[in-house]
């Protein structure tokens, strides 16, 4: 009686206008039992559909029951759901799509506000698990990237840690790639993941990315990125003898100070902590971050009692590149707080 009755269905839902919208089935089968209506998919494929679902719940929840699929060259065919599978009209072949096979029943998701886009040119089989199963995108992280020093040249190894999952409706995974690398892998369970690390030679100066790229068995991928950049850094400290720190004969010693964090801002505020004996505060950033407006020690402002120089200053991995270089003209012999802006 079923199976009569689906035939009814079917042949009813070919004999429809295919550029309707919202009809209701016609003459011979009871208005009241269906709700039906084109949906529109171009938006997102450039396919359309044709979705009726039973509003008669009494034996089984709402569910889709046909779809007419018109993508050429991938897939156009009638579909139809058969209360246990989507089967594919005139050749009998069925869909992998079955219930249950993807973590439960049928849904009755509206393909019009399923949440993301389902992909291009996909086959009508992957719009059924992702439009009617509520299927979720597999999940992709990655990391390892961080800011480098400049330096002279060559490569900087580094290692990715990087994982993949499915959610609860994930398809299996197919591919993980991970900096371009194929990652062999155990097929993780709904709701789980794998993990593993890659690594990398990282270019020497030169900003660099490397994702996670994650694919499921009908195509939809989830990409992680990370990302490598390059900076000089700025020092600053005491030191005993300034001469030599406005003409290079001194780049050791600003080398060696303790506080050498990279340089994002020429901006600073600090306590100096206390000299041994008399010393002198030296301040020095790349030029690019431009030249201070201000200098003030303990409130009181001070950019002229500071010696200045703009000169080549070459780090600790030989890479050389134009400087601001502040210092005391008077030696110092206790803490102080300094504001540099």
């Amino acid at each position: 009686m079923l199976r009569k009755f689906y035939t009814i269905l079917l042949l009813l839902g070919i004999a429809l206008s295919f550029d309707a919208r919202g009809q209701e089935p016609g003459s011979g089968l009871p208005a009241s039992k269906f709700t039906g209506a084109w949906y529109d998919y171009t938006g997102y494929i450039n396919v359309k559909g044709m979705l009726y679902k039973l509003s008669d719940t009494s034996s089984k929840p709402v569910v889709p029951t046909m779809i007419y699929w018109q993508n050429t060259g991938v897939d156009s065919l009638f579909w139809y759901w058969n209360m246990v599978k989507w089967q594919k009209i005139g050749t009998g072949a069925t869909a992998d799509t079955q219930e249950g096979s993807i973590g439960g029943p049928t849904t009755t998701n509206n393909p019009e506000t399923i949440g993301f886009n389902p992909g291009t040119n996909i086959s009508a089989d992957s719009f059924i698990r992702k439009a009617y199963y509520g299927i979720l995108p597999p999940t992709a992280t990655i990391g390892g990237g961080t800011t480098l020093e400049l330096r002279s040249g060559g490569t900087v190894s580094a290692t990715l840690s990087w994982s993949a999952g499915r959610q609860s409706n994930t398809p299996p995974l197919s591919t993980i790639v991970v900096a371009s690398q194929s990652q062999s892998f155990s097929q993780p369970s709904p709701n789980g993941s794998v993990s593993g690390t890659q690594g990398v030679s990282v270019p020497a100066n030169t900003t660099t990315s490397y994702s996670t790229v994650v694919t499921d068995n009908t195509g939809v991928q989830t990409v992680a990125t990370t990302t490598f950049t390059y900076s000089g850094r700025k020092y600053y400290g005491w030191v005993t003898d300034t001469t030599g720190i406005g003409t290079g004969t001194q780049d050791a010693v600003i080398r060696a100070l303790t506080n050498q964090p990279f340089a994002t801002t020429k901006s600073l505020s600090v306590n100096t902590g206390t000299p041994t004996g008399t010393q002198f505060y030296v301040y020095v950033y790349p030029s690019s971050l431009g030249a201070l407006t201000g200098f003030v020690f303990n409130g009181t402002p001070s950019l002229e009692a500071m010696s200045v120089a703009t000169r080549t200053f070459t780090n600790a991995l030989g890479y050389s590149q134009t400087y601001k270089l502040y210092w005391n003209k008077q030696g110092q012999t206790t803490a102080s707080d300094i504001i540099a802006q």
